[in-house]
């Protein structure tokens, strides 16, 4: 039976750039997005388009099934230079691209698997440039979560 997965992200762009090279494309592939910003030094939400000296703290989550997950995984993976990373509660994955190997049944069943432990929160997804080549080193931005 295929797994409706509740996913959340959360990163911050300082000026114009994303920290932490976040590949923030990616997620407008997800469905049904919902987004909220807010002033990162503030926490006030921002309704307008942001100074270039703001900081703001983007955090979205979306719900969808684990077959289509891993299906915009994939394809996103396969032209594009990037690392997404799949947090469950004691378990993270992680997928680089380009020409991610993989199939999406693969990745459905990995993914359904972070599922199990989980609860209410669902999984953290971050995407991630990488600009220096396959094995770079990308922090995880935990602290911020």
């Amino acid at each position: 039976m295929e797994k409706e997965i509740k996913l959340r992200f959360i990163y911050v762009v300082e000026g114009q750039v994303a920290a932490e090279d976040v590949d923030t494309y990616f997620y407008t592939y997800l469905p049904d997005v919902e987004t909220e910003v807010a002033d990162l030094h503030t926490g006030h939400r921002v309704t307008d388009i942001p100074s270039l000296h703001q900081s703001i703290r983007i955090t979205g989550s979306s719900i969808t099934s684990s077959a289509t997950l891993a299906a915009i995984i994939r394809d996103y993976l396969q032209h594009r230079k990037s690392k997404i990373v799949i947090c469950g509660s004691n378990k993270q994955v992680q997928y680089e691209g380009p020409s991610l190997q993989t199939d999406n049944a693969e990745i459905a069943v990995v993914i359904n698997s972070l599922t199990d432990d989980c609860g209410e929160d669902g999984l953290t997804i971050m995407s991630f440039h990488l600009p220096h080549g396959f094995g770079s080193k990308v922090r995880f931005p935990r602290a911020q979560l």
